[in-house]
C-alpha cells in the first residue's frame, strides 16, 4: 500500500467506524465490535506508515487546492 493511500485510509477509517456505530444503534455488543474493529484497523494503517518514516520520507496527501498556493493537505511527521 502506498503511503498516500495509507494517509487516506487513516482519515476514512474513523469516519466509517462512526457510521458503523450509528448504524449498530441499541445493540451494545455489535457497537463495541465495530469500535474495536475500527481501532485495530486504524492502528494497522498507521503502523504501515512507519517503514517509510524510518527511511526518511515524509509522505503527504493533498486533498484539495482551494486557491493557488492554498491547499488542504496532510503530511506525516516523524514524531
Amino acid at each position: 500500500m502506498s503511503p498516500e493511500t495509507a494517509i487516506g485510509l487513516a482519515l476514512a477509517v474513523p469516519l466509517a467506524g462512526a457510521a458503523g456505530i450509528v448504524v449498530s444503534g441499541r445493540r451494545p455488543n455489535l457497537r463495541e465490535t465495530v469500535t474495536l474493529g475500527a481501532a485495530v484497523t486504524l492502528f494497522l494503517v498507521v503502523a504501515s506508515l512507519v517503514p517509510s518514516l524510518f527511511a526518511g520520507d515524509r509522505p503527504s496527501l493533498e486533498l484539495l487546492e482551494m486557491l493557488p498556493g492554498l491547499a488542504i493537505a496532510f503530511e506525516v511527521e516523524p514524531l
